[in-house]
């Protein structure tokens, strides 16, 4: 758990009582009601504002020592046409 989730795993009342049941909602929910908050998450969903797009996934492979040493690297993502509306 303590990978996954760090001290919050296993901290009483943190989370929003997130932390008795890994499961409930899985990892996505414990990561907004830890970080929500601070982006306006919550603010956004209630304000009617724009709905979230889906998520973009993209493969890289990197050596240990690439991650060790904090590799970073350039990606080009395809961009939809927006209407006028």
């Amino acid at each position: 758990a303590y990978d996954r989730f760090g001290h919050a795993a296993f901290e009483q009342g943190g989370m929003n009582g997130a932390a008795h049941g890994f499961g409930a909602g899985g990892f996505a929910d414990i990561f907004e009601d830890i970080f929500g908050d601070m982006m306006g998450g919550r603010q956004r969903r209630s304000s009617g504002g724009r709905e979230r797009g889906a998520d973009l996934r993209y493969n890289m492979e990197i050596s240990l020592e690439e991650a060790f040493l904090g590799k970073t690297a350039q990606i080009r993502v395809p961009a939809s046409i927006s209407c006028s509306e």
